[in-house]
């Protein structure tokens, strides 16, 4: 019954970020900010227009979304400075960023908003990243059993 209630809380925050995006599109809300830690920005522009295209949107996908590079030295394949970062946030926060995606996608957003400033002044940044290694990680790290929490939606006001 546990996992079926924690399985329930995690749907209901996808529908939760969801309506937040949502809401700031309607407010005037410009673009969404990506950033790639897998392929090149290209490829996945052309992966956003398909699903754009195959709901009849009538929306280019590089209108509503901006697709940085944050793949660094490569795939799964960290820089000192990144592996510092994730190991500060888990230190500083208790959350678990892994090294292969979300801990990438965090570096090259905040490094981002470090480069441009005056892009990123006044906002607030729902910061989501779906989570594809993290079991690996929760096995490595914890085998006996469950990592006892993990935010894969982080709200951050930079005000």
């Amino acid at each position: 019954m546990r996992r079926e209630k924690g399985g329930v809380r995690v749907v209901m925050g996808y529908i939760e970020a969801i309506r937040e995006i949502e809401e700031q599109f309607q407010s005037g809300i410009d673009k969404v900010h990506a950033f790639s830690v897998y392929d090149d920005p290209d490829y996945f522009y052309d992966y956003v227009q398909g699903l754009l295209d195959g709901l009849e949107a009538g929306v280019d996908s590089r209108d509503i979304v901006n697709i940085q590079n944050a793949k660094g030295l490569g795939y799964a394949i960290n820089t000192s400075q990144e592996l510092k970062f994730v190991t500060e946030i888990a230190a500083t926060t208790g959350i678990v960023l892994d090294p292969v995606y979300s801990g990438k996608a965090a570096y090259g957003m905040l490094k981002d908003m470090a480069e441009n400033t005056k892009k990123w002044e006044g906002r607030k940044i729902l910061f989501i990243q779906r989570v594809c290694s993290f079991p690996a990680i929760n096995k490595m790290f914890f085998p006996n059993g469950n990592l006892a929490f993990y935010l894969s939606v982080k709200q951050l006001d930079l005000n």
